[in-house]
């Protein structure tokens, strides 16, 4: 799921054939009216409080609209609470979120963040804007990615809309409803209205602590140039909002505590000590996240990383080796790996067409899965490939799923019938994957090109077994 959604909302009262029942409501539901697309306050005749409240959970990029009446003047005796965020369906009763207070001593529209209940006022517009006996007002409520509230109404007699303030502020996120709360004397209590009730935006989502294969490692340099840095880019291969702060990233001699960041579903970071020293030398995109940071110490030859949760429990984990660099590439200093597929445990090298490295976005070896019939192995890649690292079928990938418990034997074989290399002895496959060939024989040599032909043998440990031929070819560019 997607885990970070953009949808328009229209609240039920306005759209639905049953738009003059509150059923999509939550509170003081019999002190509330809908009439003809308005909905009204309809409170017996004696002071009070009253609150209705509807699931919502737009919180970022979103935008707030409605258009409030009054048959009074608005004073500290009667007045609108609108909450946009809350995190409670109660919104009389201690909550985290923001409102709007519309009207009060100041005749004005004010925001507000409530901690519990403790009410901390954020921002306040222009002093009178409500001071006449029956005042109308529209107003459009904007906050940004990064916290930025924007405020705009509009009365009844005016032709555009003015800015009342803006202010910043991100300290709550999590957002389950929003609605009013009329606070009222006997006189005033069917004098509320509200009509073209819209937000929409992006939703929240609870922010999780990841786990296992949910934040995966998908790039790392280890051996990088001589004024250059080492860096660890990791995924987010979940559809939920994981935090940073939660994970360690480890080598088998030291654990370190990774920086407090909301990584959000299908993105990236990457993680070093000195950003500069990473894109002096790499293509850093301007929306690519970097998170400096001390790293474990990364071997040039070969070395274990590992990701853990604040209890222990690995995450990801990775034993990389020069070895696993394509046959070609005779220097591999500044030489990023790549993880062909979050979902695949193959790794290859960074094709030189994007300089080696790709830190922060989709990776240049990145492959698809097609996974077909359930039961038996399938090729669904090219029959061509050419390792000479320009970032086109590079290497070669066997793409399978099948039954639980399945072992294989690959091996490739040059069409003279010789063996060339031995991809897989009796190995117990995951339901699905991938193999890879990087046109290397057993002696780490490149392949000549040529004719070769794949031989697949599966078996299971109750006799079930079956052979696949599939023919490849070597290729070079000219």
């Amino acid at each position: 799921m997607l885990h970070f959604k953009y949808t328009a909302f229209c609240l039920i009262v306005f759209v639905c054939p049953y738009a003059n029942k509150l059923f999509a409501w939550n509170g003081d539901t019999d002190k509330f009216k809908i009439d003809n697309l308005e909905l009204s306050l309809n409170a017996p005749g004696e002071s009070g409080i009253a609150y209705i409240s509807e699931e919502s959970s737009y919180n970022y990029n979103a935008t707030w609209e409605c258009t409030l009446s009054f048959d009074f003047t608005p004073s500290s005796a009667n007045y609108v609470k609108w909450y946009l965020i809350s995190d409670q369906e109660d919104l009389t009763s201690s909550l985290n979120g923001y409102f709007l207070r519309i009207g009060y001593t100041d005749k004005n529209i004010c925001l507000y963040r409530q901690n519990g209940q403790s009410n901390i006022k954020l921002a306040e517009g222009q002093a009178g804007r409500l001071s006449t006996p029956k005042s109308k007002i529209e107003l459009r409520i904007l906050r940004d990615v990064k916290g930025l509230w924007t405020v705009r109404s509009r009365l009844s007699d005016e032709s555009n809309f003015i800015d009342e303030f803006e202010t910043i502020d991100n300290t709550h996120e999590r957002c389950k409803y929003h609605g009013f709360v009329c606070v009222y004397t006997s006189t005033r209590s069917k004098g509320f209205h509200f009509t073209s009730l819209y937000a929409s935006g992006n939703e929240y989502i609870d922010i999780l602590p990841p786990k296992p294969l949910e934040i995966v490692f998908n790039e790392i340099l280890f051996r990088p140039f001589d004024d250059g840095s080492d860096f660890v880019e990791l995924y987010n291969n979940s559809g939920s909002i994981l935090q940073l702060s939660s994970v360690k990233i480890a080598n088998r001699k030291k654990e370190i505590k990774l920086p407090s960041y909301k990584l959000y579903p299908n993105a990236y970071v990457v993680l070093c000590s000195n950003i500069e020293t990473v894109c002096a030398f790499y293509e850093c995109k301007s929306d690519t996240l970097f998170l400096e940071t001390d790293l474990p110490s990364m071997p040039n030859d070969s070395g274990y990383l590992a990701l853990l949760s604040d209890d222990g429990l690995i995450l990801d984990s990775l034993l990389y080796a020069s070895s696993m660099h394509q046959a070609l590439i005779v220097n591999n200093k500044g030489v990023s790996l790549e993880r062909i597929n979050p979902i695949s445990s193959s790794w290859t090298s960074a094709s030189y067409s994007v300089g080696y490295a790709t830190p922060g976005y989709k990776n240049s070896q990145f492959t698809g899965f097609d996974y077909t019939n359930p039961d038996t192995i399938e090729w669904t890649s090219l029959e061509l490939f050419s390792p000479d690292n320009d970032g086109n079928n590079d290497v070669l990938y066997i793409y399978y799923k099948t039954k639980v418990g399945t072992y294989a034997n690959v091996w490739v074989y040059h069409s003279s019938g010789y063996p060339v290399k031995q991809l897989c002895k009796n190995e117990l496959l995951s339901s699905k994957g991938t193999i890879l060939w990087d046109g290397r024989n057993e002696s780490g040599k490149l392949c000549s090109i040529g004719i070769y032909v794949i031989c697949i043998e599966i078996y299971s440990a109750d006799g079930i077994s079956a052979k696949k031929k599939i023919p490849i070819v070597l290729s070079a560019k000219k």
